[in-house]
């Protein structure tokens, strides 16, 4: 089983980046024993120390190693533009199928102008009279045509005895200080 690739819940193989040399794949393995004794014994602070460590190592390693690659693809390109026409184009279509791969789910430009062409179309408004802002109007015109004057006039000792009443013993309103 050593020489087989990981298949994931959609029997799809799982496909190595090129980048993914021998080395980061050890260090990747010993990062994920380190992450499980970590997990038993939470305390230990060597432990710690070298995860964190190797971790780091590990993506140093991985963003050196697709730099490289990326750059060894675009001196291959610029070389192989002017002097054999035939491998450019195979190398170019070779990215564009492996990025392909990744893009399966592209929606196409009709699609994105008509969606976007009946976006503010009136079919998708509700009617004036139904509509949220409709209704707040309505609920306050209501509001405003009743006159509550509770707002409009002093408030007595009768009242705040009254609810000075219902407030806990020996508790109060929090003081506000104006600076």
């Amino acid at each position: 089983m050593k020489g087989r690739r990981k298949v994931n819940k959609k029997n799809i193989p799982k496909q190595r980046q090129k980048w993914f040399n021998q080395k980061c794949h050890t260090l990747k393995k010993n990062l994920r024993n380190l992450g499980k004794l970590i997990t038993i014994y939470p305390n230990n602070t060597y432990l710690k120390h070298t995860f964190f460590s190797k971790k780091k190592e590990y993506k140093c390693l991985l963003r050196k190693l697709k730099r490289q690659f990326h750059n060894t693809i675009l001196e291959k390109i610029e070389a192989l533009a002017d002097n054999n026409p035939n491998e450019y184009w195979k190398l170019v279509n070779s990215i564009k199928t492996s990025q392909k791969s990744k893009d399966h789910n592209e929606i196409s430009s009709s699609e994105w102008f008509e969606y976007f062409k009946n976006l503010n179309k009136n079919e998708h408004l509700c009617s004036e009279e139904s509509s949220t802002e409709a209704k707040i109007v309505k609920d306050y015109n209501k509001w405003a045509a009743q006159k509550i004057d509770v707002l409009d006039r002093p408030i007595s000792t009768e009242e705040l005895y009254k609810i000075s009443k219902k407030l806990k013993n020996k508790k109060h309103a929090p003081m506000i200080h104006y600076r």
